[in-house]
């Protein structure tokens, strides 16, 4: 067996697009796995319509995806893994077949990622492409989808499976993980599939935030982490609204760019509803070389809620004013304003 389809729901109203999907493919050549969270909604009747494709299918209650998702590792038989989740699906019919070539062609990958699709809740798409090359730089702020990407099955028998202690951002951390032990990436320059975006609440947003503190923590020394800063930064364009996927920092009014070297803090405007920094930054407060100044700004920012460009959404602290006073505390944090300590 090449190709595992591993699926993972749970009260997903949108799981029959999935299914459709994925028996849709005109190349039937894999195994489908779908792990249910134990469905109280109806999905899983949804689900059972599709039984006669359907190789195994648990129902019983997890602990989080990373709990199902392991689920499935562990009854997959083929060489590659596919997580295509509930509610998202393949970009067209002809992925699976495609894809088996393309493996066929690039024997020593050990992950294959595409680029995807990202369906706006208002009925946009918004074209995701990915770069021929992902390091620990890339690593650092960004993430490849892993709808759209496909991982040799052994990578978890030798490294072992998604840490279920992170509850939303343990596939950033498998990644490095991958990364720092000389895995392979090869980029197939091929829309893979379609990434539904539904939004994740407030809670959602500081844990990611707090988890990819703990992941920056984990996976680089800070050494190593402040020489990556710096080559993302070189750019004059670090900003910290790059370090969190835009889809899940929406509500930030205005994006912080600290550009390493210069000793000058900027403030970007979003761009529409994406929420990514529009044209040159406009320079807030210059602070010469002094990073005394710098944290002194910071500082007040968390006192106050303002200044420094209102970093918090309409200016209210405790949203990311509260990790950047951590940070600020502690030299730390989850998103690395010790970049300059």
């Amino acid at each position: 067996m090449q190709l595992s389809i591993v699926t993972v729901c749970y009260n997903e109203k949108d799981i029959g697009r999935t299914c459709e999907s994925i028996v849709s493919q005109s190349c039937q050549d894999f195994e489908w796995i779908v792990v249910d969270g134990g469905s109280t909604d109806g999905s899983l009747e949804v689900i059972k319509h599709y039984k006669e494709r359907i190789d195994i299918l648990i129902s019983e209650p997890d602990n989080g995806i990373y709990d199902a998702m392991n689920k499935g590792i562990r009854l997959a038989k083929g060489k590659w893994i596919n997580f295509m989740n509930g509610g998202d699906t393949f970009a067209d019919n002809c992925i699976v077949g495609d894809f088996l070539r393309f493996a066929g062609d690039n024997p020593a990958a050990d992950v294959i990622y595409g680029d995807f699709n990202r369906m706006l809740p208002d009925g946009g798409i918004r074209k995701s492409e990915f770069p021929d090359v992902v390091d620990k730089v890339f690593f650092y702020n960004k993430s490849v989808n892993h709808q759209a990407s496909f991982i040799r099955s052994r990578l978890f028998r030798r490294f072992g499976m998604y840490d279920e202690t992170f509850r939303i951002a343990a596939d950033m951390d498998k990644w490095l993980m991958f990364v720092n032990n000389g895995c392979l990436f090869r980029h197939w320059e091929r829309y893979v599939a379609n990434f539904y975006l539904d939004g994740i609440s407030s809670t959602h947003k500081q844990l990611l935030a707090e988890e990819l503190g703990r992941i920056h923590e984990k996976r680089y020394g800070r050494r190593e982490e402040k020489a990556v800063l710096q080559k993302i930064s070189s750019r004059r364009d670090f900003l910290l609204f790059d370090i969190f996927p835009s889809t899940h920092l929406n509500f930030l009014s205005t994006a912080l760019i600290f550009a390493a070297g210069s000793g000058e803090f900027f403030c970007a405007q979003p761009r529409s509803a994406g929420g990514v920094g529009s044209g040159k930054p406009r320079v807030v407060k210059g602070f010469g070389d002094g990073f005394p100044k710098q944290r002194e700004a910071v500082e007040s920012h968390v006192r106050t809620g303002r200044g420094c460009g209102k970093l918090c959404a309409g200016g209210q602290p405790g949203r990311l004013c509260g990790w950047a006073g951590a940070s600020v505390r502690t030299g730390r944090g989850a998103n690395r304003f010790s970049a300059w300590r």
